[in-house]
């Protein structure tokens, strides 16, 4: 079975199906640590023991990568399914407190459908609880932005106070300097 085809087939594979599919994965990744340890055994009795070795090797490596890729899809699909769960959980909540506060609960399912199911308030459910948690996400980014920009407000304010009391303090400088000036070097000065 190729790579594409497995990782197809573990992306619709139920949570018991997970369970052998890593079974399956550690199996073969015995397996290839196996097959690894007797090529080794046979290079040993060749002349070219180092080329016959890295050959060994990268046939190693190259199988165990897609076994992680494999593996990776796996996880990949677990922790959907974790996070759907958890929408769905945090959605419930939601409803039973909005229920007790006399609000009433939405058209849609309390609890997010398996993945690979044919209900189709599973997406809207999963869709839904997304989008609370986008809404959620938005509302708390723009309180952020809100306070950075206050708070950028209140220091270009105090900025420009201290620019003008600097301008100022100058301003009273320069009105002394002029006023000491004597007569004599006023008149003094080429004309």
């Amino acid at each position: 079975m190729g790579c594409a085809a497995v990782i197809a087939a573990a992306m619709a594979a139920p949570p018991a199906a997970a369970d052998s599919e890593r079974d399956r994965i550690r199996a073969e990744r015995a397996a290839a640590d196996a097959a690894f340890e007797r090529e080794q055994v046979e290079c040993r009795s060749r002349f070219a023991v180092n080329a016959c070795v890295d050959e060994a090797r990268a046939r190693r490596r190259d199988r165990l990568r897609e076994l992680r890729a494999q593996e990776q899809v796996l996880d990949e699909r677990e922790r959907r399914q974790k996070a759907a769960a958890r929408i769905g959980e945090i959605d419930r909540k939601r409803i039973e407190s909005d229920s007790r506060d006399g609000v009433a609960p939405p058209l849609r399912a309390l609890t997010p459908a398996a993945p690979g199911s044919a209900s189709p308030q599973a997406g809207s459910s999963a869709t839904a609880g997304q989008k609370a948690a986008d809404r959620e996400r938005r509302a708390s980014e723009a309180a952020r932005r809100a306070r950075d920009a206050e708070r950028l407000r209140a220091e270009a304010a105090a900025d420009r106070e201290k620019i003008e009391q600097r301008q100022a303090r100058r301003a009273e400088r320069a009105k002394g300097k002029v006023a000491t000036v004597p007569a004599s070097a006023a008149s003094a000065a080429p004309r």
